[in-house]
């Protein structure tokens, strides 16, 4: 005769430890996102990019806007022009900050560049200023002027170094 298996019945205590251990430690993750979200200014936090004092260079990812955009008006109340090689758009800095921007090696297509293309979009660096926000986590939207004197637009990533130089006084 066969006997039957006993289950083995977990005690409501054991339960309750359970829940009680995965209680703290999502508490742990919640203070710990509040912690970085507040250390960062609002701007900031949005975007996932903390917008450093003038003179302090960061790395980061940008992409540009073009056509879809060209002659809608930005955060600053200007009409965007796909073809001015001064506007980016960005979350982490005010509007009005000048950015010196050059590229930066890490890119995605990095590899397939010529060797005339890397001496010119390494050796390039412009100016921009912050005159559009934007729905995107990386660090800027440059227009398709200003991202095509630092990489080909077909890219469409490239990897910069920004340092903000200053404000624009209005």
């Amino acid at each position: 005769m066969r006997r039957a298996k006993r289950r083995r019945r977990r005690a409501p205590e054991a339960a309750a430890g359970i829940l009680v251990l995965a209680l703290l430690g999502i508490g742990a993750l919640a203070v710990t996102a509040m912690q970085r979200l507040t250390a960062m200014p609002p701007a900031a936090a949005a975007s996932g990019v903390a917008a450093p004092a003038a003179g302090n260079t960061i790395t980061g990812l940008a992409t540009f806007y073009a056509d879809d955009f060209e002659g809608r008006i930005m955060a600053d109340g200007h009409p965007f022009e796909m073809d001015d090689p001064t506007i980016t758009a960005a979350n982490a800095w005010p509007l009005g900050t000048r950015l010196l921007i050059r590229r930066a090696p890490g890119s995605p297509w990095d590899a397939s560049l010529t060797a005339a293309e890397r001496k010119r979009y390494f050796g390039n660096t412009i100016v921009v200023t912050v005159r559009d926000r934007g729905h995107f986590t990386h660090a800027l939207d440059l227009s398709r002027a200003a991202f095509a004197e630092l990489g080909r637009p077909d890219e469409g990533v490239i990897r910069l170094f920004i340092e903000p130089i200053g404000t624009i006084v209005h």
